[in-house]
């Protein structure tokens, strides 16, 4: 245990999930957006889409009808309509669900080691997000059956 946990006097370590334990938006629901648009065939110049990392930073700030068709117009998106769009977003939530049952989202790196020395301290540990109890808790099961049993989730 470092020293930094020995002399911490702290009453417990509270996580928040997306974000912290795993890079949600990276490796999750981008990803799952991705999947989305290649199975409901958008292309660009015969090309299937991809939203990089930039792009899919802006769609997180669109907010509205209109900023969302500019965001997708700059993307190469020129036939999108909030009805395709609706349908890709539902399909992606549904690959992001699918993704986080099967444990292929990534504890972030520290994560682990962080979580062993609270509990090697006898810090509580919870996490609390605004994400599904069912989301959060395969999430905190990829921690492992030891980690995942010292952690409350609210």
């Amino acid at each position: 245990v470092h020293d930094h946990v020995r002399q911490a006097k702290l009453a417990a370590i509270i996580f928040a999930c997306d974000g912290v334990l795993v890079d949600s938006e990276c490796d999750g629901h981008r990803v799952a957006l991705n999947k989305a648009m290649k199975e409901s065939g958008i292309k660009k110049d015969g090309k299937e889409l991809e939203c990089s990392m930039e792009e899919y930073g802006k769609l997180l700030k669109a907010r509205g009808e209109q900023s969302l068709m500019t965001v997708w117009k700059e993307m190469g998106w020129d036939g999108m309509d909030m009805e395709e769009a609706v349908k890709i977003y539902e399909r992606k939530n549904e690959i992001f669900q699918k993704m986080i049952k099967d444990g292929v989202i990534p504890i972030r790196p520290g994560v682990n080691r962080l979580i062993d020395e609270a509990i090697a301290a006898d810090i509580p540990l919870a996490v609390c997000s605004s994400n599904t109890q069912s989301n959060v808790e395969s999430i905190v099961a990829e921690l492992g059956k030891t980690r995942a049993s010292k952690i409350n989730i609210f």
